[in-house]
């Protein structure tokens, strides 16, 4: 799979990806925590604005990647004339 863009200096593959946790609001401000599938790759954590943007970009992954899969998924809806 292509990697996507989490942040400007971080990309991931999201097959890659066993766990996320993500805390959008706490008093510290923002953070996430990605956890890779090889337990040999160190979780990448991610604090503030930089973990908003990560946020924000992978729901923003997801909800193309649903839309895609229902797009394949439901029938073609062809002019019935």
């Amino acid at each position: 799979m292509i990697p996507i863009q989490l942040t400007d200096n971080h990309y991931i593959n999201p097959e890659a990806i066993a766990q996320v946790s993500c805390d959008a609001k706490n008093a510290e401000g923002a953070s996430a925590t990605f956890v890779f599938v090889n337990a040999k790759q160190a979780p990448l954590e991610l604090h503030g604005p930089e973990a908003e943007e990560a946020i924000a970009n992978w729901h923003r992954f997801h909800q193309r990647r649903i839309a895609f899969a229902q797009s394949i998924l439901s029938p073609a809806t062809a002019p019935t004339d």
